[in-house]
């Protein structure tokens, strides 16, 4: 683990190496607050004055379960048998943990209104490498659109589309469904996606005591709260499984809330909540059983004893998802923030059928912690540093379908320079 994270700051820092952030003996490390970040040019169309420039980021990311492998999966790819290479089970699967690299570019434009409304619009181009693991490297692009006025509201929309996505290899088929299927009458093939989302998010202060406009209640509160935020959202999402694994796709609608309290000194609590639902095929694919488990014939050779027999059976992913969520920010000094922060997600899927074992009667906890800073290294850029650990535990029958995810646990640390000109 410690070498690759070696291997991902020097990555990093060959990265960062034309950008120069020299000051002046006495320059502060922060620029004087101003309304709007700096930019690089404007023009002018129709009487109005645009200002454009661009935002860039480069990540480098150390994750120690890229494949979300529970103790026993990543037992089995810690032995590698041949076997799992012929069936194709670990094909371009390199290793269970990667340092991977995010280049992210995106150029803006924005401008005001007479009604001083302030628009901002944004295509976002997105690169990631793995470099253990080559054949998960992809590329997205999104599209961010802004509209506010001052702090008092700001309505979002954002789109973003994943195309030609490595998810990791699935049983696809097997090559005899009579009797006892041995590794090697296994097929595993390659699970490729494309993915697209668009949320819409609309933000508004809902108490200020300096009487901002916009606000909706004058009431006052107790200090130390400097601003309370409300927000709402909306998400729709999609993804497509490339054949043979189309009963895998989904189309998923999810909506939150939350709840951002601004306090002196630069300190801000969030709190939220959200629902998503998620509506799978529930068509059939390729299952191993075992037959006693169910006292059901599967291959018809008039018995019930035969184990690890393939069959085809309906299979529903469809789920709800809960979320929970806080996050505390403060900034000790002026050019610095940190924030450490919390989640739980609750995952309930939704089968009925008889035969998915995977999914019927199961419920999924998964909690994250995250603790990380910004720091200001020049007016225009600014580096930051994020620790994160997930753990997903599984409460149902147990897995029994191979490379499915189940229970697993990921720790990432990540380290970006985030530039805006």
């Amino acid at each position: 683990m410690s070498g690759k994270i070696v291997i991902a700051v020097i990555v990093l820092l060959s990265i960062l190496a034309p950008w120069s952030f020299a000051q002046a003996p006495n320059e502060p490390l922060i620029a004087a607050p101003v309304e709007l970040p700096p930019f690089i040019g404007e023009f002018h169309l129709g009487g109005r004055r645009f200002e454009w420039g661009i935002e860039a980021r480069a990540e480098a990311e150390y994750n120690s379960n890229v494949w979300e492998f529970s103790d026993a999966q990543e037992n089995r790819f810690d032995m590698n048998l041949a076997v799992n290479q012929a069936n194709g089970r670990y094909r371009d699967m390199d290793d269970k943990d990667d340092v991977i690299i995010f280049i992210e570019a995106e150029p803006y434009i924005r401008f005001q209104d007479n009604a001083e409304r302030e628009y901002r619009v944004a295509p976002i181009f997105r690169y990631s490498q793995f470099t253990q693991n080559e054949e998960r490297n992809f590329f997205e692009f999104a599209f961010d659109a802004r509209q506010s006025r001052g702090k008092g509201w700001r309505n979002r929309a954002y789109f973003q589309f994943s195309p030609n996505v490595f998810r990791k290899n699935y049983l696809a088929t097997v090559t005899d469904f009579m009797g006892t299927v041995s590794a090697a009458e296994r097929v595993y093939m390659p699970a490729d996606y494309d993915q697209w989302s668009i949320e819409l998010s609309h933000r508004r202060l809902l108490w200020s005591p300096l009487g901002a406009e916009g606000k909706i209640f004058d009431t006052d509160l107790i200090a130390p709260i400097d601003d309370l935020f409300g927000q709402v959202y909306i998400e729709f999402k999609q993804r497509e499984f490339d054949a043979p694994f189309g009963n895998r796709d989904f189309d998923a609608i999810e909506g939150g809330i939350a709840i951002i309290v601004d306090m002196h000194e630069g300190q801000e609590f969030e709190a939220g909540y959200s629902l998503a639902v998620r509506d799978s095929p529930n068509n059939t694919e390729v299952l191993i059983l075992d037959e006693p488990t169910f006292g059901f014939d599967f291959n018809g050779d008039m018995d019930t004893t035969d184990l690890n027999t393939g069959t085809i059976q309906k299979v529903d992913r469809s789920k709800l998802v809960h979320t929970i969520y806080m996050v505390f920010s403060c900034e000790p000094r002026p050019d610095c923030q940190v924030w450490i922060g919390g989640e739980y997600r609750l995952h309930d899927y939704q089968s009925s059928e008889r035969f998915d074992i995977n999914h019927n009667d199961r419920t999924d906890h998964e909690f994250s912690f995250e603790v990380g800073g910004d720091v200001t290294i020049d007016p225009n850029a600014r580096l930051r540093g994020v620790f994160e650990f997930i753990t997903r535990d599984r409460h149902g029958t147990g897995l029994i379908n191979t490379n499915e995810s189940g229970d697993y646990d990921v720790v990432v640390v990540s380290l970006a320079i985030i530039v805006e000109q």
